[in-house]
């Protein structure tokens, strides 16, 4: 025959089930906030990620328009390649991959292939092309761009989500 346990010892033991819960809701609750701690570090790491792929898409750019103008030269000393702050992108005259081209026209078309690729990899890209006035073979490339900055970022802003311009300059020594 078995023995009635004693009173206390049912007591004992529903509080111990009941202290088993808590430990298991606490230990819930810290787990979701280390998993939502790492999904921050994540995106945080994603948009610093992004920051800088624009970065090297910047460089890139500013190394091709260099390589563009270094082999039409002759309408890069011209000043073929100059383009103000805000001005209207270049447009394309004729396609110089498929027809032949002046040097002229190769400059448009180079300048119109990378406005718009610019356009396409740099958030809110502008630029500006300058030529040197006393040596006509030095240029200054400025391309600037927009990057969101986030509430973690929030130094000095009023609120998040407000853009920052960020700017590239670069200058191009052409060749003899």
């Amino acid at each position: 025959m078995k023995r009635p346990q004693p009173r206390h010892r049912l007591r004992a033991a529903r509080r111990q089930a009941g202290f088993s819960m808590l430990e298991v809701m606490v230990a819930l609750l810290l787990v979701a906030m280390a998993l939502l701690g790492q999904a921050r570090l994540l995106a945080g790491s994603v948009r610093l990620a992004k920051g800088a792929d624009n970065r090297m898409q910047a460089v890139l750019l500013s190394a091709e328009l260099g390589e563009r103008m270094e082999n039409n030269r002759d309408a890069a000393r011209s000043g073929a390649y100059v383009q103000a702050a805000g001005s209207t992108p270049a447009t394309m005259q004729v396609d110089c991959n498929s027809f032949p081209c002046t040097a002229t026209e190769l400059a448009s078309f180079d300048l119109a292939v990378w406005e718009a690729r610019a356009a396409a990899v740099l958030p809110g890209a502008t630029w500006e092309l300058d030529q040197d006035a006393t040596d006509t073979s030095r240029y200054t490339i400025i391309l600037t761009w927009q990057e969101r900055v986030t509430q973690a970022d929030r130094i000095t802003y009023a609120t998040s989500g407000t853009t920052e311009t960020l700017s590239l300059t670069t200058i191009k020594e052409l060749a003899q």
